[in-house]
């Protein structure tokens, strides 16, 4: 699900989708992917921790 919300964002960006708007959206777009990547990171090392 969050490779699914990643990449339509990254098409957005490239189809100019998000050029009209403010720079206050686009930094809380970028501060949300973010945010989505580091708790993927912290999930999969977190699995990475539990005993096999």
């Amino acid at each position: 699900m969050s490779l699914a919300i990643l990449v339509g964002n990254i098409h957005g960006f490239r189809s100019r989708e998000w050029k009209g708007a403010s720079r206050q959206s686009i930094t809380w777009i970028f501060a949300g992917i973010l945010l989505l990547i580091v708790g993927v990171c912290l999930l999969a090392q977190g699995r990475a921790m539990l005993p096999a």
